[in-house]
């Protein structure tokens, strides 16, 4: 079956990241800490093995593009601009989120720059799944 030019260029326009890395890590047990990556054309969500959402292995989740352009269009009006506590225990997050152009990318001990929470937040929501019904950030409350 050949497909469509229609098709191949509605593929071409399609928004998904080129770059999608979001981890946050714990000091201590680490089991409240997980990694989210954009792999072979899933979000790929993983975490702690002894955590309940993970002890299968990881958690795969298609996102169709309609969702990525609105959290492009979120994240990219949130102009954030990541700046370090000089804490250096709590929460590492490393992140780095590239779609047409690099939208945000840092790695750091308790982040609590402008925006961070509400970033947070749509990553979150991007993790909302059968497996995840509340999504990652909230499962590992």
């Amino acid at each position: 079956m050949v497909k469509s030019n229609s098709y191949q260029s509605n593929w071409r326009q399609a928004i998904f990241p080129r770059k999608f890395y979001y981890s946050e890590s714990s000091f201590g047990t680490g089991e409240d800490s997980f990694e989210i990556e954009w792999l072979e054309g899933e979000l790929q969500v993983s975490g702690h093995p002894f955590n309940q959402y993970f002890c299968e292995g990881s958690i795969n989740i298609k996102i169709p593009s309609n969702r990525w352009t609105t959290f492009e269009t979120k994240v990219s009006a949130m102009r954030l601009a990541p700046i370090e506590t000089g804490i250096l225990d709590g929460t590492f997050v490393d992140c780095w989120i590239t779609f047409r152009r690099q939208i945000i990318k840092f790695a750091m001990s308790n982040p609590d720059f402008s925006g961070f929470l509400k970033m947070r937040k749509l990553i979150n929501d991007l993790t909302i799944c059968s497996k995840l019904p509340k999504g990652i950030v909230e499962a590992m409350r």
